[in-house]
């Protein structure tokens, strides 16, 4: 492996194995909330209240317990991949098994 002059990655950031839940890093409050995200076992939305609220998220099957997790955020970020040419697969759950409740949107 050719070093390439980066700073390691260890002397900049403290990694904390995090479940569902919450926690707090000097006034900044982080909550996880476990999402539908067939085949990924284990993934998770993100939001970070301080003086503002922000909410993250990787594309999820339909899944109310996330707009209720992400409602009264300042910004939501909904990550989605899709690209021209990606087969996209139907998995359990696809978006569409029952109808957004109002307020609620998705992009087919």
């Amino acid at each position: 492996m050719v070093d390439d002059g980066r700073v390691p990655l260890e002397s900049l950031v403290t990694v904390h194995a995090i479940s569902e839940g919450a926690i707090a890093f000097d006034g900044l409050r982080v909550r996880a909330l476990r999402v539908n995200h067939p085949p990924v076992d284990h993934a998770f939305a993100y939001r970070f209240d301080g003086s503002k609220s922000v909410t993250f998220s990787g594309d999820t099957t339909y899944h109310p317990p996330l707009a209720d997790f992400a409602k009264g955020s300042d910004l939501l970020i909904h990550e989605a991949l899709l690209p021209e040419g990606y087969a996209p697969r139907p998995h359990r759950g696809w978006r569409k098994a029952a109808p957004p409740p109002d307020g609620v949107a998705y992009h087919d």
